[in-house]
């Protein structure tokens, strides 16, 4: 995904890297956002990530423990076990990959709704 200006625009995809992992075009046509572009000038932030840590620890934890930019600005994460809608009242998973929900919820500690 490449880094682009936000600011106005419903949907804009984030990030500082490329898919190869190098980074985004700067350009005057496609300037740099950052995180709080992102934050407070778009509708939808998505994320995309791996679920689980190489120790097997959750990466999706139901209070951040880092300096945060935004809070409550996340709409949907996509990992590569599933796909969750966060929301005030909790995280909806909508689709999984490879295990089931039942699965999902005894190892992540966050609240899920139906």
């Amino acid at each position: 995904m490449w880094t682009c200006a936000c600011s106005g625009r419903s949907r804009c995809p984030g990030g500082a890297f490329s898919p190869t992992g190098t980074p985004g075009p700067r350009t005057p046509s496609r300037p740099s956002a950052g995180a709080m572009g992102l934050a407070i000038g778009v509708r939808r932030v998505y994320v995309m990530m791996k679920l689980f840590a190489r120790d097997g620890s959750p990466k999706l934890v139901p209070r951040c423990v880092y300096p945060l930019t935004g809070t409550a600005c996340v709409s949907r994460v996509h990992t590569d076990h599933g796909v969750f809608a966060t929301g005030p009242d909790g995280v909806r998973v909508l689709e999984t990959y490879g295990i089931s929900p039942e699965e999902l919820r005894e190892r992540l500690a966050v609240h899920f709704r139906n």
